[in-house]
């Protein structure tokens, strides 16, 4: 549909209106499941993410009760091979007509889903040269399947992070097991062994993600003293132990009195 107004398209220039429609925030996804606990609706918005349809067609209407019952929901919903979700992690990249080499975007992916997200990191995973990756990243960067980030304190660092959770999840969770979960009956088995895997690929960075979206579309002016004008990760040296630190949620804004927040104002 986006090629009718691209280009050299007949309809270019002739639309009088172009609505684009985003996949559905956190808040916005907990209310469309109707899930008022905000641990489970984390929980499920870690794997599905904010598409509609995954509420009614792909896991027909199956909704996890609390977090008790969230296992046995993934198990049941997510992992479960006689379920349209199954398989719609792998789906995903056919369905986009400019990925002709699914393989190499999948390997892609995989590498941004096991945490690297510098470009060097993910050539090292693929064994290839960082040169050649610039045109499978710019098409999965077109497409929407991933987004390019820069270093909340140094601009002269970037990475870059998966867009679908549902795709995040296949490739830490799913793709390593896949021939154990095609066989009916080994899901709770899987998602018992995976889960550090799950807390650490998938869970933890996507909590971030929705901390940083909060910061930056719903936090109050008195909240952050000022104004958040960009909201990213980053990374901090500390000379003193000779290590970094990751930080989750780094706010630049206006507004901001330094000397106010230095003293804890």
């Amino acid at each position: 549909m986006s090629r009718l107004l691209s280009g050299s398209a007949p309809l270019r220039g002739r639309a009088g209106l172009e609505l684009l429609v985003p996949t559905l925030d956190f808040r916005l996804a907990a209310e469309f499941w109707e899930l008022s606990d905000p641990r489970t609706a984390l929980l499920t918005h870690a794997i599905v993410g904010g598409t509609p349809a995954y509420r009614q067609e792909f896991t027909h209407g199956d909704v996890p009760a609390d977090p008790h019952d969230f296992d046995a929901w993934v198990a049941r919903a997510v992992l479960n091979p006689a379920r349209p979700l199954f398989r719609e992690g792998r789906y995903l990249l056919a369905e986009e007509p400019e990925l002709h080499d699914t393989a190499l975007y999948h390997s892609v992916l995989a590498a941004i889903a096991h945490g690297n997200g510098a470009r060097g990191g993910i050539a090292d995973y693929l064994g290839r040269k960082s040169t050649d990756l610039a045109h499978p990243l710019g098409v999965l960067q077109d497409v929407g399947m991933i987004t390019h980030e820069t270093d909340a304190f140094r601009r002269n660092r970037s990475r870059y992070r998966i867009a679908e959770p549902l795709v995040t999840f296949y490739h830490s969770v799913m793709r390593p097991y896949w021939g154990d979960l095609e066989r009916p009956g080994r899901a709770p088995a899987v998602w018992h062994r995976v889960q550090s895997t799950f807390r650490s690929k998938v869970l933890g960075p996507h909590f971030e993600q929705v901390c940083r979206d909060w910061t930056r579309w719903h936090a109050a002016f008195e909240t952050l003293g000022g104004h958040p004008g960009r909201v990213a990760s980053g990374t901090v040296s500390d000379p003193t132990a000779r290590r970094s630190h990751e930080v989750g949620v780094a706010v630049h804004g206006t507004g901001v009195d330094p000397w106010r927040l230095y003293n804890g104002a």
